[in-house]
């Protein structure tokens, strides 16, 4: 299954080795990733939350309840550092070699147009994963505890309204965030990517990457998630659920993830096909 979604979302694979074994890739990864780099960036995604957390917290919170929807505020809030950093990872993959001249010298060699463009995805999004899976950890060790406490001190084991408990809400809708993220930031770096093979220019490439990924993106998946909300509010009516609200949170989770499935394939697909035409047809 796993394998089938990969090459669904690739179109097709890439000649050669495996990814991780192939030189090309391993050179991307030491060249972008340096200890440095990792350590600006998980300082600047620290400041970013403890901001968030200053600002949130600073602000007078009537009951243990509020503090449930400020760990997530704050989570949400978090997401903002890693996503300008896919984004733009992916919008200078290729066009800085197009802008200098590196690039006419990569033509003239046979590397594969495909694999070098997935290379430089791939090993921009290695760091991204791994900054992803350390905020993951910092959510399970920090704000899970916190608002697992404060749903148990607002709500306890009883559930509101005959429906799920907050000490169960909570961190489901935590957990949701997480994932929602790590879907976002893949489709961030592919939308640099795609911006990266066909700009001019990379201030071109940033600024169109940036404005899709931090404007158009968030509304067209916003729109998902309503339009499956409301035909899971449709169908719950359709087959006489007198309490129909998980269909509802499973429609608009459903219709979100879809969407951004496809977006990603699109993306790189369209990245895929610059590349190719690059190589293929270079510029005078």
């Amino acid at each position: 299954m796993i394998r089938a979604l990969r090459l669904w979302l690739l179109g097709a694979d890439p000649e050669g080795p495996a990814l991780r074994d192939d030189p090309l890739y391993r050179w991307e990864v030491r060249r972008h990733w340096t200890p440095r780099r990792y350590a600006a960036w998980v300082v600047l995604a620290l400041a970013c939350w403890a901001l968030a957390a200053v600002f949130v917290l600073g602000t007078r919170w009537r009951g243990p309840g509020e503090i449930v929807g400020a760990g997530l505020l704050i989570a949400f809030l978090g997401r903002f550092p890693l996503e300008f950093l896919a984004v733009l990872g992916g919008a200078l993959a290729i066009v800085p070699e197009r802008s200098s001249g590196e690039f006419e010298q990569l033509v003239l060699t046979p590397l594969d147009p495909w694999r070098f463009c997935l290379a430089r995805y791939v090993a921009r999004m290695k760091g991204v994963a791994v900054l992803w899976l350390l905020a993951g950890l910092i959510l399970l060790t920090v704000w899970l505890p916190v608002v697992l406490a404060a749903s148990a001190g607002s709500y306890g084991r009883v559930s509101i309204d005959g429906h799920w408990p907050w000490t169960v809400i909570a961190p489901s809708i935590l957990a949701a965030m997480y994932v929602d993220w790590g879907l976002v930031l893949l489709i961030d770096g592919a939308s640099g990517l795609r911006f990266s093979a066909a700009a001019n220019s990379a201030a071109s490439a940033v600024s169109r990457a940036m404005l899709r990924s931090f404007l158009t993106l968030p509304l067209v998946l916003a729109m998902a998630a309503i339009s499956g909300q409301l035909i899971g509010m449709m169908l719950g009516i359709l087959l006489g659920l007198e309490e129909p609200y998980w269909l509802w949170v499973a429609g608009a989770a459903f219709f979100r993830l879809w969407l951004g499935l496809v977006i990603l394939r699109d993306d790189l697909a369209r990245a895929r096909r610059g590349t190719e035409r690059l190589f293929l047809e270079p510029e005078d």
